[in-house]
């Protein structure tokens, strides 16, 4: 059975052709933020692919290959941000780049197109989220007949129960949405009237709320560590509607048979604490010292335990039995209490340099300790240079630095059974007025840098080349002119077939130096599976005729007092060794390069 897979295409639309479309600020910073929060493992462990600006067919073909050959356990999800323009009849299209919004049929892309794809694909889990303008619009898409006044709830009653498909839009469909703070108007002059406004300054409040609700954990409702696409939703109308009530986000879930979209894990929410067992809550309160004694072990164990709403309510109860009269109740509570304090496996963080002005890569901190402990977890930062994130089993270091010095500070990892310190050093440097940005890293899929390995170790086809023509040339030189230098003695079946091994070697010429100038050329063609099978085959020929040479006795040094023989012979059979031995190297050299990437 194929393991669970997550997939999240991010789709952001900002500039257009069509001057009645304008451009967009926010969805080049949704994308960038979803991009961060879906692809964190601790959070939305999806694999995230980013889409910017792409026209009408470029959209459909990567719409299209986005829901295609998936199985019964992928979850996919596909959010699109730009302008969302309706027709006469209603219907919703997206707008990509060459939109032309009297063409809407044949340069933007029909929602009904994608809630198609959306019911084909064997996917388990399909959500779709649109932050664009009349996003509600989309029910209509799911609806094929002819029925305008048709609910999206009726067109998906014949879904089979098992598979999950929810659409989530930042909208009505006869509402706008908002471009940062700024509202995002369906013609130009056509814009609502809410007062002042600020200008925008970052992602849409829809997907500003969707990244809050995930990275803090907030949107996990139940508080059950998981946040499903309900407790979302929940939480971003919640949101959206708290900054202005112009823009309401809807919700549409089918085929889930009564469960919850599974969209992310929760971040850092605080959990809530929990009623002790009555048994224990009994003991706490005994008048009995070894009933309290009972009480401190099991509430130890609760400490440490998975559930830290129960852990929450053992510390208070553990800090209070401190207190007790019992010397030895409070010092079972006192150890108690230490077995849950933070840990971190280094109490100093070494960011090294950083450029003024650019914040340094995140460097992790693994922090220690039962779930009640990670799941609490604060930083408080000493300075506004030093910057920390708290994720589910590390906090994520960085800074931000002003000036070309050297920087101290520290952060306080606060849980609520203790807290550890941990010190920041950083170095600012000046940043270089001609930085050139570092060339990216060669992968398998750049035909520029596909063979920088094989480039490097081109010598064994360079060679092979140069002993191939000595065991070429070489018995010709023989004398007298009608010897045969190669030719078998009459006892064997191949006798006087000097030709064939002749051909061999002339095809085994070509095939090196064919890849000789191939590698110098860093072609991609020389990785792949089917060069090395084709090398190994040359290479096997040349043995064979190897193999026939050595029947000639040519290995044996010539009689000096026959003039009949030449040393032309003798030192093309030893050249003809060495090319297969060079060869045979050319092999292992294509065979530890080959292409192993998808093509």
């Amino acid at each position: 059975m194929s393991e669970p897979r997550r997939f999240a295409l991010v789709v952001a639309n900002s500039t257009y052709d069509d001057p009645g479309l304008h451009a967009l600020q926010a969805p080049y910073k949704d994308a960038e933020a979803l991009r961060d929060v879906l692809g964190d493992a601790e959070i939305g462990d999806f694999q995230v692919d980013v889409l910017t600006d792409p026209t009408c067919h470029e959209l459909r073909v990567k719409v299209d290959d986005f829901f295609a050959e998936r199985t019964a356990r992928d979850t996919l999800l596909l959010h699109f941000s730009g302008h969302g323009v309706k027709n006469a009849a209603g219907k919703l299209f997206l707008a990509t780049k060459d939109t032309r919004r009297h063409r809407l049929p044949s340069t933007a892309v029909n929602a009904g197109y994608v809630s198609e794809l959306m019911l084909e694909t064997r996917a388990g889990w399909v959500v779709v989220f649109l932050d664009c303008c009349y996003a509600g619009a989309f029910e209509r898409g799911f609806f094929t007949r002819a029925d305008a006044d048709a609910h999206v709830q009726e067109s998906f009653s014949e879904l089979d129960g098992h598979r999950g498909r929810g659409v989530f839009t930042a909208s009505t469909a006869v509402q706008y949405v908002y471009d940062g703070d700024r509202p995002v108007p369906g013609v130009p002059g056509d814009v609502p009237e809410v007062g002042e406004l600020a200008s925008p300054s970052g992602p849409s409040p829809f997907t500003r709320a969707v990244v809050e609700g995930m990275l803090t954990g907030e949107a996990d409702g139940d508080g059950d560590g998981e946040i499903g696409l309900t407790e979302l939703s929940d939480y971003v109308r919640t949101r959206v509607m708290e900054r202005t009530r112009h823009q309401t986000p809807q919700l549409w879930l089918f085929g889930a048979d009564g469960r919850d979209f599974p969209i992310a894990h929760a971040g850092q929410q605080a959990p809530r604490p929990k009623p002790l067992p009555d048994d224990v809550y009994d003991a706490v309160h005994s008048s009995r010292r070894d009933d309290r004694l009972w009480a401190v072990g099991k509430l130890e164990t609760l400490l440490c335990g998975n559930d830290v709403g129960l852990a929450l309510t053992a510390t208070t109860t553990l800090t209070e039995l401190k207190e007790d009269d019992s010397r030895r109740v409070a010092d079972g509570a006192s150890e108690a209490l230490m077995t849950a304090l933070p840990r971190t496996a280094e109490s100093a963080c070494h960011l090294g340099p950083v450029v003024v002005g650019t914040p340094c890569t995140p460097k992790a901190v693994r922090v220690e300790g039962p779930p009640i402990v990670r799941r609490t977890m604060r930083a408080q930062s000493s300075e506004p240079w030093l910057k920390a994130r708290c994720l589910r089993s590390r906090v994520e270091v960085s800074a931000q630095v002003s000036e070309p010095r050297h920087y101290e500070g520290s952060l306080l990892l606060a849980a609520a059974t203790g807290d550890v310190p941990v010190t920041v050093d950083v170095d600012g440097v000046p940043a270089e007025p001609d930085h050139k940005p570092k060339p990216k890293k060669p992968t398998v899929d750049d035909p520029v840098s596909r063979a920088p390995s094989v480039a490097r170790t081109v010598g064994p086809f360079l060679l092979a080349m140069g002993l191939l023509v000595i065991a070429g040339l070489t018995p010709l030189m023989t004398s007298p002119k009608d010897a045969k230098p190669y030719e078998i003695s009459e006892g064997w079946a191949w006798s006087g077939h000097y030709e064939e091994v002749w051909w061999v070697l002339l095809i085994g010429l070509i095939a090196n130096g064919a890849l000789a100038v191939l590698a110098v050329q860093r072609a991609p063609y020389v990785r792949r599976p089917p060069v090395f099978w084709g090398y190994l085959v040359v290479t096997l020929l040349t043995t064979v005729s190897l193999i026939l040479v050595f029947c000639l006795n040519v290995f044996q040094p010539p009689d000096a007092s026959d003039p009949s023989y030449d040393y032309a012979p003798f030192v093309g059979g030893w050249a003809l060794l060495a090319a297969c031995l060079v060869q045979a190297w050319g092999c292992v050299v294509l065979w530890r390069h080959r292409a192993t990437g998808p093509r």
